[in-house]
């Protein structure tokens, strides 16, 4: 049931897995923030709160939750947004999700589908690839290599650590 719901917001709104993995660390961040459970009465609205915040998050440009609207006969803007709002509260505004987090859900869930023979991309994310990633996102967030490339200009530095950064992916 869960599922065949998230799967018509996932199709709604063409959401990858990605989107997945950050709605259920929103989901057990609810639950362990405002000390909620998930029952048979609340699933749905907890379940859409995280999405329509996944959505939020991740879109660089003005959201449109009208076709969502389209899905549900008595669900208005109105609604969503004070849903959201909400769900914001609860968690206390925290939405970051940092990459160990990410990666810590992204295994788990793989593990999950392991054990219960389920279909798999056979791209998968090994640890190998999952260190590549960490040393990117590190040297995303290295002050220095931001405020370089924000400039315009790197200095020398900024170029031997980028050039760290690709050994270290490649």
């Amino acid at each position: 049931m869960i599922l065949r719901f998230m799967h018509t917001l996932f199709s709604a709104k063409r959401l990858h897995a990605d989107s997945a993995i950050i709605t259920l660390v929103y989901v057990k961040r609810l639950m362990k923030c405002a000390d909620i459970n998930i029952c048979p009465t609340n699933w749905k609205r907890i379940i859409f709160g995280a999405i329509l915040l996944v959505i939020q998050v991740g879109s660089n440009v003005a959201v449109c939750n009208k076709d969502f609207c389209k899905l549900f006969d008595n669900v208005t803007l109105l609604d969503m947004d004070e849903l959201l709002k909400y769900f914001l509260e609860l968690i206390a505004h925290n939405i970051i999700v940092p990459a160990s987090v990410y990666t810590r859900y992204y295994f788990y869930l793989r593990n999950l589908a392991f054990w219960h023979d389920l279909r798999l991309p056979y791209y998968l994310l090994d640890r190998e690839r999952a260190w590549n990633v960490q040393a990117f996102s590190r040297m995303e967030q290295d002050e220095e290599f931001h405020t370089g490339s924000k400039n315009g200009s790197l200095s020398a530095d900024d170029l031997i650590r980028l050039q760290h950064a690709k050994d270290v992916l490649s």
